[in-house]
């Protein structure tokens, strides 16, 4: 092979939840010079520009790195500020419109639950932060209008927790689009009403997805969820009375589980008469305390 260039003085960079919980393996592979933890944008920004102009990146905040053979863990980065960062780019995305659907928006970060199984909060933490009504309306905008997606998806980990951001947001969103979208999202059962169901039924929302995770108090209970099994199937029930589509999600195989268990979640599920319904495997990711069990 010939003409290869020579990347000997590339700095690789590793980044995401892997990295984040696992630096040193990740580190001592030999292929990373750097991991980047927790949140990525401020630090790889800074860490870019230290690196371009050969300035020495040791002190840079969230970040892992080799020297002289050792593995240095610097401080944590701070969380980023979402309002500070631009939209994604969709545009990048513009010569694939034929291999990607590009309807979707993340619209916060964090997640303030304990739940054992969950890895995203290694990235995110658990203080729950969201971008503003107008920026969120900007790219739904763009994604219809330059996009011409009429169905999005908001991939937050956790869309209602803040009651007063979403009842703001429908209302932008029935100024400015009335029912010319659709969307769904995915929250917890209780954190729904009457009031935040009502208002987003009128402003285009069609499919709810519930972590229903268990079909009894006792592994709800041992996996943190800090929720009843009688305020999920209320929640379920009261989102199904405002005509939305459910689709519930469940964990199979935690610890402790019994077939009796596990055949509790399958009737829970025809119970509720679910739209749709998925049932996950327990998977102990590291940084989780489902691991540490």
């Amino acid at each position: 092979i010939k003409n290869i260039p020579d990347f000997s003085n590339t700095k690789i960079i590793f980044g995401g939840i892997h990295p984040t919980v696992l630096p040193d393996e990740v580190l001592k592979s030999g292929y990373a010079d750097i991991v980047v933890r927790n949140e990525g944008e401020k630090t790889l920004e800074i860490l870019y520009d230290r690196i371009k102009s050969g300035k020495d990146y040791s002190d840079v905040k969230g970040i892992s790195f080799l020297y002289n053979g050792c593995i240095v863990h610097n401080d944590p980065s701070d969380l980023v500020d979402l309002n500070s960062l631009p939209s994604f780019p969709y545009d990048l995305f513009h010569r694939y419109s034929t291999r990607y659907t590009l309807g979707f928006i993340t619209s916060s970060r964090g997640c303030p639950y304990d739940c054992i199984f969950c890895s995203q909060r290694n990235i995110s933490g658990k203080y729950y932060r969201f971008r503003s009504a107008e920026a969120i309306i900007n790219d739904i905008e763009y994604l219809h209008e330059v996009r011409g997606e009429n169905y999005i998806t908001f991939q937050d980990d956790d869309f209602l927790p803040n009651k007063e951001r979403i009842l703001q947001l429908c209302e932008l969103i029935l100024k400015r689009f009335g029912d010319k979208i659709s969307f769904d999202c995915q929250t917890r059962a209780d954190n729904v009403d009457d009031e935040v169901l009502a208002i987003m039924n009128e402003a285009g929302f069609r499919l709810i997805n519930v972590g229903i995770e268990c079909a009894n108090d006792r592994l709800l209970n041992f996996i943190q969820k800090r929720e009843t099994l009688e305020q999920i199937v209320n929640g379920i029930r009261l989102i199904k009375k405002h005509d939305f589509q459910v689709s519930g999600t469940f964990i199979l195989g935690l610890p402790t589980e019994t077939s009796e268990d596990r055949k509790s979640a399958y009737k829970l599920a025809k119970k509720l008469d679910l739209n749709y319904v998925r049932f996950n495997n327990a998977t102990p990711y590291p940084g989780t305390k489902l691991y540490e069990i």
